[in-house]
């Protein structure tokens, strides 16, 4: 070892001892890290061939215990099938499993690229989180979900558990209920088990985690009366997961179970499978039932896969039916056009009082018949045949349309007002005279004008919201009213639930019925006897009569006895008390002065004669 500075520690060939074996230096040199600053780095081998640089001061420290890819070997060299998974191929030949680095993944379901994922994680859950095909189920969930799919058994998955608690609605969800034999089961992973799992992204701690099984696993015994088994899945391995089946799901018949193919089902994308079943042309409904989901479920997997390029959702079944349908369609038009147009050019041209032999000029002949038998009807355009779209103008509504003139012989009407006069009559059929249409009706998604002569408001609304909600602002007043009422009588119910309490304390409601809390009722204290009225808000709240609470009302004996124990004779009472605050006439018999004064002022604060205090 040579200590000069600026010359190498070690020389080429120098061996270091580690728990793995020795390792040569087999090549060393300096690095520029700043102007005029060197750093020497040396390349180190061990037995098996491997080779990294290590700067010279972690030599000098001692800090060389093992080889580094020997301790921990890359994937390519581990599992070799899990490096084909790596975008760059790289990385599994210089990272072990174990590493935490970021790198780019192939989704073995659809090939889609994933960028910046942790190598470990990938690792351990044995899949690639693609946010494409991937359903949203962890490995320990889609594992148990394939086991008792493999059963036959009629479970559900996510089973939600409405409950109210203190007033507050909430729910509890359970990840698996077998019905038939009253089992809720769950599936608890890391963050059930180790502190701080989601503390990086700001989630619940392990004690809240915790506390919430214990609540849902009571909830389940006592109030569902159901049997309730977790699983503890704290590692997402096939054969922990097995045997966590197998010790605690005994009740099931596990002899026939194939676990090597509940292994493969587990690693397959349900998403895939729902695309697969939807192609050979099954419905959402029947997607549902054979993958043990909710349709709704299905049909927001499939639509989020076709926004994702994964297929063009539709399917063999829906396209023929498709098809034939426009076919049906395309030839029932091509019919009725060939029908209408011999049967509407005979009727337009004896409206027309038309004879072939004469010409017909322009519009003049056809303007003139408009006029005479549609006054309020006006004709823009010129006539050409009668298939041609004419312009006309309403003068009725204000409105110009267009149509052919066979339609309007046949309709003679503006189609504004013929379409506005229908609706009025739904409106009237349902809501009688209340309601005036005061602008056109164009289609159900535009607004009109309307005025309720109920509650003598004009307001802008859909036809089809109308129908549905009915006026906008007669609905919201009973919105606010229905949920006035539906909040006293829940304060009212509450408060007849906490009424033995209240008697228990001496206080019996007098009253026929409660109204409302905020409302004085009589109450029958059972202390003194007397009627006490006083809201039954402030009774609920711990509000005590007067005869048993510490600021008890006076009689003027007390305060005079309380007069003579605080100055003896030194001062009289002229008045009557009434009470703490209503002023009293004193007396001081040292100067004679007669004043009024407060009688908490007085026993309280210990204000008195104010002539005798300013000469102080």
């Amino acid at each position: 070892m040579n200590e000069k500075r600026g010359q190498y520690a070690y020389e080429i060939g120098h061996v270091f001892s580690t728990n793995h074996g020795s390792m040569a230096v087999i090549a060393r040199q300096k690095v520029e890290k700043k102007p005029d600053h060197f750093r020497k780095y040396y390349t180190l081998q061990c037995g098996r061939g491997h080779q990294y640089e290590v700067g010279e001061s972690y030599l000098q420290q001692g800090r060389l215990r093992t080889c580094k890819h020997c301790y921990h070997p890359p994937i390519a060299e581990t599992d070799p099938d899990f490096a084909l998974w790596f975008a760059e191929p790289q990385i599994p030949r210089e990272r072990s499993r174990y590493s935490h680095t970021l790198a780019d993944f192939y989704c073995q379901e659809c090939g889609s690229l994933v960028r910046d994922k942790s190598i470990h994680t990938v690792y351990q859950r044995k899949y690639v989180p693609c946010p494409y095909c991937r359903d949203g189920m962890s490995y320990p969930e889609r594992y148990v979900n394939a086991f008792l799919a493999q059963l036959n058994i009629s479970f559900h998955r996510q089973y939600m558990v409405p409950f109210e608690k203190e007033g507050k609605r909430s729910h509890y969800k359970y990840d698996f209920y077998d019905e038939p034999q009253g089992i809720l089961l769950e599936v608890h992973g890391l963050q059930h088990f180790a502190p701080d799992v989601f503390k990086r992204i700001g989630g619940w701690s392990l004690e809240m985690i915790q506390e919430r099984d214990r609540e849902k696993e009571r909830f389940a015994k006592e109030v569902l009366h159901l049997q309730y088994i977790y699983l503890d899945c704290r590692k997402s391995e096939p054969d922990w997961i097995r045997k966590e089946i197998i010790s605690k799901l005994a009740c099931y018949p596990l002899d026939g179970v194939d676990w090597g193919k509940v292994r493969q089902d587990a690693n397959t994308s349900m998403v895939l499978q729902m695309i697969e079943l939807s192609k050979q042309g099954y419905t959402q409904k029947q997607i549902g039932e054979k993958l043990q989901v909710h349709p709704s479920t299905v049909c927001q997997k499939l639509k989020k896969a076709e926004a994702d390029g994964l297929f063009d959702g539709r399917c063999p079944r829906v396209e023929q039916a498709e098809q034939n349908r426009q076919h049906k369609q395309e030839k029932r038009i091509r019919y009725l056009k060939q029908k209408m147009r011999l049967q509407d050019q005979k009727k337009y041209l004896e409206k027309m009082q038309y004879r072939p032999n004469e010409e017909l000029k322009s519009n003049s002949r056809s303007g003139i018949c408009c006029e005479q038998e549609y006054p309020q009807i006006q004709m823009l355009g010129s006539y050409v045949n009668t298939r041609k779209p004419i312009r006309f103008l309403c003068n009725q509504c204000g409105q110009e349309f267009e149509c052919s003139a066979t339609w309007f012989m046949e309709h003679h009407a503006c189609p504004y007002c013929k379409q506005l006069a229908r609706i009025q009559g739904r409106i009237a059929e349902k809501y009688g005279e209340e309601i005036q249409v005061l602008s056109i009706y164009k289609n159900c998604k535009t607004s009109m004008t309307m005025y309720h002569t109920v509650c003598n408001e004009t307001f802008q609304i859909t036809y089809t919201d109308f129908m549905k909600r009915g006026c906008p602002v007669c609905g919201k007043r009973n919105r606010i009213i229905h949920s006035a009422e539906t909040r006293r009588n829940r304060e009212i119910q509450s408060f007849y639930q906490k009424l033995p309490e209240i008697e228990a304390r001496g206080y019996t409601l007098e009253s026929d019925v409660c109204t409302r809390l905020g409302v004085p009722h009589k109450f029958r204290c059972h202390h003194c006897g007397e009627i006490w009225e006083v809201t039954p808000s402030a009774v609920m709240h711990g509000r005590n009569h007067i005869c048993i609470s510490p600021c008890k009302k006076k009689t003027p004996e007390q305060f005079q006895q309380q007069v003579e124990a605080l100055v003896g004779e030194e001062y009289t009472v002229l008045s009557e008390y009434q009470n703490a605050f209503a002023h009293v006439k004193m007396r001081h018999n040292a100067c004679g002065l007669e004043y009024s004064v407060a009688p908490a002022h007085f026993t309280s604060t210990g204000r008195r004669c104010p002539k005798c205090s300013r000469k102080r």
